[in-house]
């Protein structure tokens, strides 16, 4: 035994320079994919979180055209027979926004966003001032801006007014976080929050400009089938799209999930190239020892002493 002990300490001596950009290798490799599984783990874990809150059982239907009559009338029938449903209805729309006090005629491209008072459904504003969000804001003309960007890019201050179509409004307050904002979305420029009735008095609607009117349903979970159903028997003035605010999460949650399984393809394509550098690396050093196994051999070793010195320094390997 000390015999086979003192050739693999010979061995290992000899060959461990073979291996000092190896092993570094395979320990970052390791490192960096246990961190981004982690990583992936928890963020997917975040999402989970985020869909398992009751908004994910509010939906949405949505068009790019005035709703008519008879798709106000169809929807409220069908609701008509489940109980605890709400609804409210929102538009967005992009449009200029230019500073009153300004003499200049400063403008900004913004996107505006009318609500009526029982928006939000789930969650509620943050405002920069600390107080509770209250559609008492928005009355008389009120308006609140999205972010403190808004009030940067128009160089404006909290009571400040601006003026949208043919109505100016007062900014009350600066909006932190909004709920219901979908993750990445694309922006034209910031945000501002009005009433829905001061949005049609400002004209913008009367115009030829695209806006997107959605009706939100707060309820059970049988409500998404119930408007699958709708909007599946729908005529051609019915034509509007059913969502869900789970939608961006969903989208998230697979992408994650897609660059955790290609990271384990990567993972498993390079654990095979390790082994065949392995193999590689033990086939050369077993060729290269021939000559010390034909001079032990010479020398009285026994054929189970050589087996074991050169098949320990792979197995320690």
């Amino acid at each position: 035994m000390t015999f086979v002990l003192a050739m693999v300490w010979r061995e290992l001596r000899a060959t461990w320079h073979r291996f000092l950009f190896f092993f570094p290798m395979c320990c970052c490799r390791c490192r960096w994919h246990y961190r981004y599984s982690v990583a992936c783990a928890k963020r997917a874990d975040c999402v989970g979180l985020r869909g398992s809150q009751p908004k994910s059982r509010g939906v949405y239907l949505r068009t790019d055209q005035p709703w008519a009559q008879e798709t106000r009338d169809a929807v409220l029938s069908r609701l008509g027979g489940i109980a605890d449903v709400s609804l409210t209805e929102t538009v967005d729309t992009v449009t200029m926004a230019r500073v009153v006090a300004d003499d200049a005629g400063r403008t900004k491209v913004v996107e505006v966003r009318a609500v009526q008072e029982a928006f939000p459904f789930y969650g509620r504003f943050a405002l920069e001032s600390g107080r509770e969000y209250s559609s008492l804001l928005l009355e008389q003309r009120g308006a609140l801006g999205l972010g403190p960007e808004v009030l940067t890019q128009l160089e404006l201050s909290v009571g400040d007014r601006i003026a949208i179509g043919n109505s100016e409004f007062t900014i009350r307050d600066v909006i932190v976080a909004e709920p219901g904002r979908q993750l990445g979305g694309f922006s034209f420029g910031p945000r501002v929050l009005v009433a829905y009735d001061d949005l049609n008095q400002t004209g913008l609607l009367d115009l030829a400009i695209r806006a997107e009117r959605q009706i939100l349903l707060k309820g059970s979970r049988g409500i998404y089938h119930l408007c699958c159903r709708f909007t599946a028997g729908g005529s051609s003035r019915n034509l509007c799209e059913l969502g869900s605010y789970r939608r961006t999460e969903n989208r998230i949650e697979r992408h994650l999930g897609r660059a955790e399984d290609y990271l384990s393809l990567i993972g498993f394509v390079v654990l095979i190239i390790g082994g065949i550098g392995v193999w590689s690396v033990t086939r050369v050093f077993v060729q290269q020892r021939l000559r010390s196994v034909a001079v032990m051999k010479c020398l009285g070793a026994t054929t189970e002493r050589i087996l074991a010195s050169m098949f320990q320094v792979p197995c320690w390997v």
